[in-house]
Protein backbone atom coordinates (compact mmCIF):
# COMPACT_ATOMS: atom_id res chain seq x y z
CA UNK A 1 0.00 0.00 0.00
CA UNK A 2 1.33 3.44 -0.95
CA UNK A 3 0.38 6.43 1.21
CA UNK A 4 -1.85 9.01 -0.49
CA UNK A 5 -2.98 12.41 0.73
CA UNK A 6 -1.60 15.16 2.92
CA UNK A 7 0.16 15.15 6.26
CA UNK A 8 1.87 17.56 8.64
CA UNK A 9 5.03 16.51 10.44
CA UNK A 10 6.93 18.10 13.30
CA UNK A 11 10.61 17.38 13.91
CA UNK A 12 11.24 13.64 14.41
CA UNK A 13 7.70 12.65 13.39
CA UNK A 14 7.33 10.08 10.64
CA UNK A 15 4.88 8.91 8.04
CA UNK A 16 4.79 5.45 6.50
CA UNK A 17 5.01 5.96 2.75
CA UNK A 18 4.74 2.32 1.74
CA UNK A 19 3.94 -0.84 3.61
CA UNK A 20 3.71 -4.38 2.43
CA UNK A 21 4.59 -7.91 3.34
CA UNK A 22 7.74 -7.54 5.49
CA UNK A 23 8.44 -4.11 3.92
CA UNK A 24 8.22 -0.59 5.32
CA UNK A 25 9.32 2.78 3.86
CA UNK A 26 9.12 5.85 6.11
CA UNK A 27 9.80 9.56 5.80
CA UNK A 28 10.96 11.56 8.85
CA UNK A 29 11.20 15.36 9.10
CA UNK A 30 14.58 16.17 10.66
CA UNK A 31 14.43 19.98 10.66
CA UNK A 32 16.40 22.78 9.05
CA UNK A 33 20.19 22.87 9.42
CA UNK A 34 20.13 26.48 8.11
CA UNK A 35 17.68 29.04 6.69
CA UNK A 36 18.05 27.78 3.11
CA UNK A 37 17.88 23.99 3.59
CA UNK A 38 15.60 21.44 5.20
CA UNK A 39 16.27 17.78 5.83
CA UNK A 40 14.22 14.61 5.40
CA UNK A 41 15.33 11.16 6.49
CA UNK A 42 14.21 8.17 4.43
CA UNK A 43 14.15 4.74 6.06
CA UNK A 44 13.61 1.42 4.36
CA UNK A 45 13.33 -2.03 5.85
CA UNK A 46 12.60 -5.43 4.40
CA UNK A 47 12.64 -8.44 6.74
CA UNK A 48 16.04 -8.21 8.52
CA UNK A 49 17.58 -5.62 6.15
CA UNK A 50 17.38 -1.88 6.81
CA UNK A 51 18.75 1.35 5.40
CA UNK A 52 18.41 5.05 6.22
CA UNK A 53 19.70 8.19 4.59
CA UNK A 54 19.19 11.96 4.85
CA UNK A 55 18.18 14.26 2.04
CA UNK A 56 19.20 17.92 2.28
CA UNK A 57 16.83 19.95 0.11
CA UNK A 58 16.73 23.69 -0.73
CA UNK A 59 13.64 25.44 0.70
CA UNK A 60 12.62 26.65 -2.77
CA UNK A 61 12.35 23.05 -4.11
CA UNK A 62 8.68 22.11 -3.83
CA UNK A 63 8.68 18.64 -5.46
CA UNK A 64 10.61 15.49 -4.55
CA UNK A 65 10.37 12.42 -6.77
CA UNK A 66 10.90 9.07 -5.09
CA UNK A 67 10.64 5.57 -6.60
CA UNK A 68 6.87 5.27 -6.51
CA UNK A 69 5.62 8.61 -5.17
CA UNK A 70 5.90 12.34 -5.82
CA UNK A 71 6.14 14.37 -2.60
CA UNK A 72 4.92 17.97 -2.86
CA UNK A 73 6.08 20.36 -0.13
CA UNK A 74 3.24 22.74 0.76
CA UNK A 75 4.99 24.59 3.60
CA UNK A 76 8.21 24.17 5.55
CA UNK A 77 9.38 25.84 8.76
CA UNK A 78 12.12 25.08 11.25
CA UNK A 79 9.64 23.13 13.40
CA UNK A 80 7.32 21.49 10.87
CA UNK A 81 6.52 20.57 7.29
CA UNK A 82 3.28 20.08 5.33
CA UNK A 83 3.43 17.45 2.58
CA UNK A 84 1.20 15.98 -0.10
CA UNK A 85 1.84 12.48 -1.50
CA UNK A 86 0.87 11.55 -5.05
CA UNK A 87 1.57 7.97 -6.20
CA UNK A 88 3.11 7.69 -9.68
Amino acid sequence: MVYRGECSLKINERVKMKTGWLRKDELIYTGMPNDHTYSLAMTWSFAHNSMAYNLFIPVNQKEIRHDYVTIIVKRVTSTGIDLEFQPR
